[in-house]
């Protein structure tokens, strides 16, 4: 059995050989050949952070194709039955081609990699971030292959290769809609709050391994520019995406096993394919703008708009132009329920996220600021107060709990005017809130708009201070 499934895998090799030949040539343009006729005058750093740019993008870039290219067999009613007919079990058909396809992708890319890092030594000498670069290296392999095992699940559930290359498409794009529809929708119920207490980035992490290899990247050749001794980034994000591999290696195994030959070239049904891609990219759409019942025209606008994308994506999903009832009505559906849930966070305040204050024992200082561009009466001025949380006064204390106040007076107006991130006030101040517990710290950090005649004790505190380029001026009474 191990012969057997050693030839098949050199066999599989061998009629790559043209792939491989190609990566090979890409892999020495993109860092020997470099780093044999490039001038360089910073020990060859700048080699390096342009090597591991594209090293980067064009192993990103192979993990999405790969994984199509070396499981074609599985998409085609011709083939599929001779390969399954092979005298090696199903576990081992999907382990040769799973390693044939990241041997295609990695071998020459590491190959060249180890002469460029020669090339570079011999030039310039051995350096401290030479070794460093293998560790950036090892950090994107682990992401990509992150990307090839994610991929190749999706080629495993899909049922023709117009499908696969659809559905890599939209998962690639699903996290990142994901993402924007997500604030969008937050910002529409919430006020007060500012995005760096809804953490949308470390989702997105968590669902786009594209993300982490950005980040990864940037944070690498910021490390091998700047000369530091440490590279700033989380490697736990790096085990993370250790973790996809084994976990979607192990779904795509189970899947190939169960997977039946006559489904090849017929439309791809699994939940994980267009069920769940049509659905969800339904609901974000939908995410974008709350339907306001009081404005029929733009309710009618978004969800005649939102029909039709909905209805284009199930076209393609399915081959067909038919519309059914069922169509019909599976759209309602997930209109109303959308809204349904839309209309429970209004009711109970975005599920009591916006009447929620800071407990101020968890801070030592409260800092509040504001600009007065109150031209007609001859007021330019940012005023700012800066309340030590630990030793306060009377006024102090009065400012401190108006402060917390206002955030359950922003909740009840934010109610009444869903649908905008601020809601409009004529004549009003912009105030910036921050609770911190040293100076660096910005992670409770509120904004409100507040009616000028509404709030005037408050905006005239004695607590606040009229600074002027960085200097106390005068103390408003």
């Amino acid at each position: 059995m191990y012969k057997t499934v050693t030839n098949y895998y050199l066999s599989i090799l061998k009629r790559q050989k043209k792939l491989l030949f190609l990566y090979t040539v890409i892999g020495f343009v993109a860092f020997p050949m470099v780093a044999l006729i490039s001038t360089n005058y910073d020990g060859g750093r700048g080699i390096y952070e342009y090597s591991i740019l594209m090293y980067a993008i064009f192993m990103g870039a192979c993990a999405l194709i790969m994984p199509i290219v070396i499981n074609k067999f599985m998409l085609n009613k011709r083939s599929v039955d001779t390969y399954f007919s092979l005298p090696i079990s199903r576990k081992h058909l999907f382990d040769v081609h799973f390693f044939a396809g990241l041997t295609c992708i990695y071998v020459p890319l590491l190959l060249n990699y180890l002469i460029g890092i020669l090339l570079l030594t011999f030039r310039y000498g051995f350096y401290s971030f030479t070794l460093h670069s293998l560790l950036g290296l090892f950090g994107i392999i682990v992401i990509t292959m992150a990307i090839y095992s994610i991929n190749t699940l999706i080629v495993t559930k899909a049922n023709n290769m117009i499908d696969s290359a659809i559905l890599i498409a939209a998962y690639v794009v699903l996290p990142f809609m994901l993402y924007v529809c997500s604030m969008s929708f937050v910002n529409q119920f919430t006020v007060g709050f500012t995005d760096s207490m809804f953490d949308f980035g470390i989702m997105l992490n968590f669902l786009s391994p594209f993300t982490i290899l950005n980040d990864f990247v940037s944070s690498f050749n910021d490390f091998i520019r700047t000369y530091t001794t440490a590279l700033e980034y989380n490697l736990l994000w790096i085990a993370y995406e250790a973790l996809i591999i084994v976990g979607f290696y192990f779904w795509a195994v189970n899947v190939f096993k169960k997977r039946k030959g006559e489904d090849s070239e017929q439309v791809s049904n699994d939940f994980f394919t267009y069920p769940l891609v049509v659905n969800l990219s339904s609901v974000l759409l939908l995410s974008m703008y709350i339907i306001d019942i009081t404005d029929i025209i733009l309710t009618i606008t978004i969800v005649v708009i939102t029909f039709i994308l909905y209805l284009i994506m199930h076209f393609i999903s399915r081959r067909s132009m038919k519309v059914t009832p069922q169509l019909i009505i599976k759209y309602f559906v997930i209109l109303a329920a959308f809204n349904i849930f839309a209309f429970a966070a209004k009711e109970t305040y975005f599920f009591g996220i916006n009447l929620q204050t800071p407990n101020i024992d968890q801070f030592t200082k409260l800092e509040v600021s504001y600009y007065d561009y109150d031209n007609w009466n001859g007021k330019d001025n940012e005023y700012e107060a800066v309340i030590l949380l630990s030793n306060m006064n009377k006024d102090e204390e009065k400012f401190v709990n108006d402060i917390l106040d206002l955030q359950k007076v922003a909740a009840e107006e934010k109610k009444n005017h869903i649908g905008n991130s601020y809601y409009y006030v004529e004549d009003s101040i912009y105030l910036r809130v921050a609770f911190k517990v040293n100076d660096d710290d910005y992670d409770h950090y509120y904004r409100f708009n507040l009616p000028r005649e509404d709030y005037g004790d408050l905006l005239e505190s004695k607590c606040f201070k009229v600074m002027n380029y960085g200097y106390d001026t005068e103390i408003v009474d």
